[in-house]
């Protein structure tokens, strides 16, 4: 999870600081609806914030509905809340001093600095030339936008950030190798092969599973998405003694099958949206 790149660049906390910074001018002249919108904006993403970076102990454990919710998957997405809150903060801020804006420009960039200096210790890779170069851009934005929040600096800001977004989330057309290879045909002919002896298809990787569920394959494995099919396990767990691992929101679901006899399946939660069964091809069959 840590190494899939646009869960780390899918969101920019620190544009809640500067949101918050632009509002202490721009928010007492406002309408009340948009006090409503920047209020409503800065109290749910302040309150994710708390939840991802504080420990909220056995008190957070008994909050009904938020205790769902992972601090390290609320991580992931707190930042498109920043980033709204600063949508409302520009379309309402007056121009700022040149001086004035250093204000939130360092204040972005401490911010970064320190979520990129972090990030090194997972991805060694990342240079401290890339950090510079990072810490500098982010400088320059914040600083140009804060001083004129107006459409050609708006629009150069989206210029640059295109650059990442383009680079790390490809767009893409049609389903491409997925449909058109020979190992996609493959697929095909394995679905259609499975849907006349009414039998279903196991992969032992995601990505076998992807080729075929693009091509319409009837699967066991592949991506549980809205929670478990309970009375489908029960086949595999009969008992329900590994339910902690099954019995879970999105996961991928592979299947590794052995060679030696086992009496049962072995289901295991390799990561948190990862299951794994582990058995013979005879026992799994038998279910």
């Amino acid at each position: 999870m840590i190494l899939n790149q646009p869960e780390i660049t899918s969101a920019y906390t620190l544009c809640g600081i500067w949101a918050l910074w632009l509002l202490r001018r721009g928010l007492p002249d406002a309408t009340p609806r948009m006090r409503a919108a920047a209020r409503g904006l800065a109290l749910t993403t302040g309150f994710w914030v708390l939840w991802c970076t504080v420990s909220w102990g056995s008190f957070g454990a008994s909050l009904p509905g938020i205790n769902l919710v992972p601090p390290g998957r609320a991580a992931q997405s707190v930042g498109f809340g920043s980033a709204m809150l600063l949508a409302v903060a520009l379309g309402r801020a007056p121009r700022s001093g040149r001086v004035a804006a250093l204000v939130p420009a360092g204040l972005c960039v401490a911010i970064t600095i320190v979520g990129l200096l972090d990030l090194q210790e997972i991805l060694p890779a990342l240079s401290t030339t890339a950090v510079v170069v990072a810490c500098a851009i982010v400088a320059a934005l914040v600083w140009l936008l804060t001083v004129s929040p107006r459409a050609l600096p708006v629009a150069l800001a989206c210029v640059v950030l295109a650059y990442p977004v383009v680079h790390i989330n490809p767009v893409l057309f049609g389903l491409g190798d997925m449909r058109d290879s020979n190992a996609a045909q493959l697929a095909d002919g394995l679905g259609d092969e499975a849907r006349a002896h009414g039998e279903f298809i196991a992969a032992d990787s995601p990505a076998t599973s992807a080729l075929l569920v693009a091509n319409g394959a009837p699967m066991l494995t592949g991506w549980q998405i809205s929670g478990p099919n309970e009375a489908q396990w029960h086949k595999l767990d009969p008992t329900g003694k590994y339910e902690g691992a099954w019995n879970r929101g999105a996961s991928y679901l592979t299947i590794l099958f052995e060679q030696e006899r086992t009496p049962e399946p072995v289901v295991a939660a390799l990561f948190a949206d990862v299951i794994r069964c582990r058995c013979t091809r005879a026992s799994c069959r038998s279910r």
